[in-house]
């Protein structure tokens, strides 16, 4: 198996993809559950949609309030003008008969009176009655008349029959609670839906509702208590409440009928998995959007107040009146702090509750009412689906940096399609695709880490001890494709020698030979590293080392080429340090090869190496050997010369080395191309014009180019080499005819 890229394998498949995909699609299924089909059952996950709800509607607040809708507030200056709360109903009466006098299309009251007036003065009038004054007729007929008078009930009653007003009450789901009042007659009977399995959220056990005698005066009443979300603010309100088998209108959304002069609204069903559920409502022309359990979205417009407050206490005096009124919805309240007619919203944690039946009023006469309509669970489906089983699949394809962008960029088309439905009234779940996204994500790096983390770990087992851990990380990436075992790769190796070592080694003791060789070892193992190399091993004074494996290396030559002359230019610094310490200098020989090579895990049961064996290894051996005969640092063969272009090299002989039959031409490098100088140029032309007069057999004509060459460069040991025993030897025996300027060299 090769150590390069592969062919992703089975267990590859399985390990780096299908696994990490099975777990995003259980995640994505999971998510569909929880947010989807479980949302009010999964706190964490509720909060978090509740709050990106709460983001988007503060972002697209229009600020305009409808104008036909006015609220009377019994408000702070009110209770410090007319006296504390709860009025005289004649106090009331004379309110209604102001609001109605000014030309109000419709007064809904978001308050309940639950019981008969009580007055002392008519007590005790009742008391005198029933007493001694009972015989006398003057008496009787004075309290009579006065009593009438007191009747605060009577006199309420008689100005509510006179204008179109809605009453309000309220509705209470714990089954311990008494009823108190009289409900309205504008119940409708809704068994047909309870029995097809239609819900209106919690049924009411309980009401308390206005008196008789005021609700019957009254046009017609609705429910104005609302629900709270489960973190306790109010988003939506319920169109309908069920108390046993009818089912009763909201204060504001009666208040619009009356307003419109409709005779009722209808319940518009669609059916949705075989069963018949909630679509929306119809009042007239207007069509009010809601989920399946008949809850409406509370469009709010901006902060509290956003509506015209009329203070209750001005249209009593009479300075607000027809100006103010005439034509409009009036929701009579209080946001009086003491009254506790105040609710937490997603826009403050402060509002009047008389306001956001103003506000309902307004969302169903201008129908901008956002919904999460029957469709809503089946897009947000989609969507989450789509895009669960989209990323499943990709982010087990890319990389962790890639794999951040798609999800990213995945983020933005969710929140964009988010926003277009939000933009066409659907409200669209939001944090739950997000957090799915980003749990797909996490998921996929985490995963990804502790795989690499193991493979990483496999493979500094393996090669840590050969190779840098730069080049391990590097491996890391396609770690199943990098093993021990054997096989056949081309490859460069390099053999590092010191000179002269057995000599070095006797004139120092064994501790500072140690020290020595530590202080050698680790730059050149440093350098190899530097240069993506793999170090074979250490024995004595040498190091072998190789490029090529385990890591895929097209510039195996160039890199070892290169490390070879970092080695050498690193020992000439080592100078000054190793005689200072009063060490003896360390010169030494490189030889490099570059050919076929056989490498893996190679041993016994009992000691196994990652090494390379061969003949192209041997050669590389023989080179370093070389190196001192010919008085060169580097030698490298014509196979490791053949794809280096930024390096100068010189040819130095065409040689067989022992153990072999085949001529190979060797070179020295001198130099990186950038450093050439005018001088080291001429050498290499007259050098290379010596050669060739010495490989045509013009031996006299080659030997004046070699003197000539020593004369001028005699630290240059190969000269002398060519006149002295080349040249020297060719004239006493004849090289044969087909001799191509070979030498045979006899010895390691």
């Amino acid at each position: 198996m090769a150590f390069g890229i592969k062919p992703i394998t089975r267990e590859l498949l399985v390990r780096r993809h299908v696994i990490p995909g099975i777990m995003g699609v259980a995640i994505t299924l999971l998510m569909i559950w929880a947010g989807i089909y479980q949302i009010d059952n999964v706190g964490l996950l509720r909060t978090v949609e509740y709050a990106s709800y709460d983001i988007r509607l503060r972002q697209t607040l229009t600020h305009q309030a409808d104008s036909r809708v006015v609220i009377v507030d019994i408000d702070e200056k009110s209770l410090a003008e007319e006296g504390r709360f709860p009025w005289p109903r004649q106090k009331m009466a004379d309110l209604v008969n102001n609001i109605n006098a000014a030309g109000a299309a419709v007064i809904a009251f978001d308050i309940v009176f639950a019981e008969p007036e009580e007055r002392s003065d008519r007590r005790l009038l009742d008391d005198l009655l029933e007493g001694p004054l009972s015989q006398s007729s003057d008496f009787v007929a004075v309290a009579k008349q006065k009593i009438a008078e007191l009747d605060g009930d009577t006199r309420f009653a008689q100005a509510l029959s006179q204008a179109p007003v809605v009453m309000g009450f309220f509705f209470d789901t714990a089954t311990d609670a008494e009823s108190i009042g009289h409900l309205p007659d504008n119940g409708a009977d809704a068994t047909d839906y309870l029995q097809a399995g239609v819900g209106f959220g919690y049924p009411a056990e309980s009401y308390g509702a206005n008196i008789k005698q005021l609700q019957q005066a009254a046009t017609t009443g609705g429910f104005f208590n609302t629900r709270l979300d489960p973190d306790g603010v109010l988003r939506r309100v319920p169109l309908f409440t069920q108390h046993g088998t009818n089912i009763y209108p909201l204060l504001s959304l009666e208040a619009v009928r009356l307003y419109l002069g409709e005779p009722g609204w209808q319940l518009a069903t669609d059916t949705l998995l075989g069963k018949k559920t909630l679509d929306y409502v119809v009042l007239g022309d207007y069509r009010i959007n809601t989920d399946s359990s008949a809850q409406m979205l509370i469009p709010y417009r901006g902060g509290a107040r956003s509506y015209q407050y009329i203070s209750a206490t001005d249209v009593l005096s009479g300075q607000a009146g027809a100006k103010e009124l005439k034509d409009k919805i009036v929701f009579v309240g209080t946001s009086a702090k003491g009254l506790l007619d105040l609710r937490p919203t997603p826009i403050t944690t402060v509002y009047p509750g008389v306001e956001v039946h103003a506000t309902v009023a307004d969302g169903i006469l201008n129908g901008d009412i956002r919904a999460e309509t029957l469709e809503k669970d089946g897009m947000d489906l989609i969507l989450l689906l789509s895009v669960g089983l989209i990323l499943s699949v990709l982010l087990t394809l890319i990389e962790p940096l890639r794999a951040i962008a798609v999800a990213i960029i995945a983020m933005a088309l969710v929140v964009a399609i988010n926003l277009y439905a939000w933009s066409a009234g659907i409200v669209l779940a939001l944090a739950t695709p997000l957090l799915t996204i980003a749990m797909l994500l996490g998921t996929n790096l985490a995963y990804g880490f502790l795989f690499e983390s193991r493979d990483k770990r496999q493979l500094q087992s393996m090669f840590g001890q050969y190779v840098p851990p730069e080049l391990v990380d590097e491996m890391s990436q396609n770690a199943s494709s990098f093993n021990l075992e054997g096989e056949s790769r081309l490859m460069t190796v390099l053999f590092a020698d010191i000179r002269g070592f057995t000599s070095i080694s006797e004139t120092v003791n064994p501790r500072e030979l140690k020290d020595l060789l530590n202080r050698y070892f680790t730059p050149m193992t440093r350098i190899i590293h530097h240069q993506r190399g793999t170090i074979d091993k250490y024995v004595g004074d040498m190091i072998m080392s190789f490029w090529g494996a385990p890591l895929d290396d097209p510039d195996h030559a160039r890199h070892g080429v290169h490390a070879a002359m970092e080695m050498i230019h690193k020992t000439e610094e080592m100078k000054a340090e190793l005689d200072e310490l009063g060490y003896p200098e360390i010169r030494i020989g490189v030889g490099l090869n570059t050919g076929p090579m056989n490498v893996g895990n190679m041993g016994s049961e009992f000691r196994m190496a990652y090494t390379v064996l061969g003949d192209a290894v041997n050669l590389g051996s023989r080179l370093e050997g070389l190196t001192k005969q010919y008085g060169a640092n580097i030698l490298v063969s014509e196979d490791t010369r053949r794809n280096i272009d930024d390096v100068i090299f010189m040819e130095v002989d065409r040689v067989i080395v022992k153990g072999q039959t085949r001529p190979i031409t060797i070179y020295e490098p001198l130099c990186l191309k950038e450093e050439l100088t005018k001088e080291l140029r001429d050498e290499l032309v007259l050098a290379t014009r010596a050669l060739k007069l010495y490989r045509s057999r013009d031996w006299d004509n080659a030997e004046m180019q070699f003197v000539s060459l020593m004369q001028r460069y005699p630290q240059r040991k190969l000269y002398e080499i060519y006149i002295k025993e080349r040249i020297a030897w060719f004239r006493k025996n004849p090289p044969p005819e087909d001799w191509s300027g070979e030498f045979i060299h006899t010895s390691k």
